[in-house]
């Protein structure tokens, strides 16, 4: 969630600007200092405001709504891959912040969240779990319980 605010705190400041863009929901960012203002960009700290919001509120539902809250460790992976995915995505319409960037063919943000979503999503336990829970699949649950249980056991 407070991810949610510093999001919009770098669009109040024109921070973090998105590529130029022919959407109708292009901003201008008339303060920022850029060469030319009046060119609509992506609003990439927009995206990645509403990114978050959509993160806390699956989160929330699966700790609320579902048994997530019980396996330790899944909320917690299931943070670091919505959040990271949703970074690694919004990469593509943001400006470079670094010249040296701009020779790469994934930005420095995009490196970074790689291995945040690799390394949970490579989990088929958080996996299959997350599945389950999510649509509420009353046979894969079954199926999914019992696999712990055989899991327990060994």
């Amino acid at each position: 969630l407070a991810g949610f605010f510093i999001r919009m705190g770098n669009l109040m400041n024109s921070e973090i600007v998105g590529l130029p863009t022919e959407l109708p929901w292009g901003f201008r960012f008339v303060h920022s200092g850029m060469p030319d203002p009046m060119t609509p960009r992506h609003p990439a700290q927009l995206y990645e405001a509403i990114c978050y919001l959509i993160s806390f509120a699956v989160l929330m539902h699966l700790y609320w709504k579902t048994k997530a809250k019980d396996r330790q460790g899944f909320l917690f992976g299931m943070f670091l891959v919505l959040i990271f995915t949703a970074r690694f995505v919004i990469e593509f319409v943001k400006e470079n912040q670094e010249e040296f960037e701009d020779a790469m063919t994934l930005n420095m943000g995009q490196w970074l969240s790689i291995p945040f979503v690799i390394s949970d999503v490579t989990t088929p336990d958080n996996l299959n779990e997350f599945l389950c829970n999510v649509f509420v699949n009353t046979e894969c649950r079954v199926v999914y319980k019992a696999h712990i249980k055989l899991k327990d056991k060994s």
